[in-house]
């Protein structure tokens, strides 16, 4: 498995991410997130879920050390001395109908294409289950102008996010000048 594979595998089990398979989605009509990987600052995850009658969002935040956790559990790092155990940040909220038709609206159709990495920016893993279709793509610092697609994924899970649970701002609004 190549480095980055297993890194983004450590960072979703450090993290508590379950994969959008997982038995807790089923019966679920769509599930979306975004993950968010930035050179500085925290990883950020974000998982929007659609039960039809409304449904909920959730925000789990890994700050450095977390990070660093996953980069040794992936085997990336020969760093062998004791880091502090450090357990995700949560913050989860009901959404109404309203607010996932909104956000629905403003996303892209699927599939999108991966793009390349970049360096020094900030890492984007994309993933939606939409009418019992699974798809996963990646970014690169995605923006209005050189990825406007991607960019719009990001921005309705995120919006959604600081709208249903403003708690969450405090990881996601830095997160915007990775986006530009």
């Amino acid at each position: 498995m190549d480095p980055a594979q297993r890194f983004a595998d450590a960072w979703r089990a450090r993290c508590g991410l379950r994969p959008l398979d997982h038995p807790t989605f089923s019966g679920v009509s769509s599930v979306w997130r975004v993950e968010l990987h930035p050179a500085q600052g925290d990883d950020v995850a974000v998982t929007v879920t659609d039960l039809d009658a409304g449904g909920f969002v959730e925000v789990r935040a890994l700050d450095r050390a977390g990070r660093d956790h996953a980069m040794i559990d992936a085997g990336l790092t020969p760093w062998t001395r004791p880091l502090p155990e450090v357990l995700p940040r949560v913050w989860e909220a009901a959404v109404t109908a309203e607010g996932l038709s909104a956000m629905q609206s403003r996303m892209p159709r699927l599939p999108l294409h991966s793009e390349a990495p970049g360096a020094d920016g900030m890492v984007v893993h994309h993933e939606a289950r939409v009418e019992g279709v699974h798809h996963r793509f990646a970014s690169w610092s995605p923006s209005p102008v050189r990825a406007p697609l991607h960019y719009a994924f990001v921005l309705a899970l995120c919006d959604l996010a600081v709208r249903a649970v403003p708690e969450s701002g405090a990881v996601i609004h830095p997160l915007a000048r990775y986006l530009r």
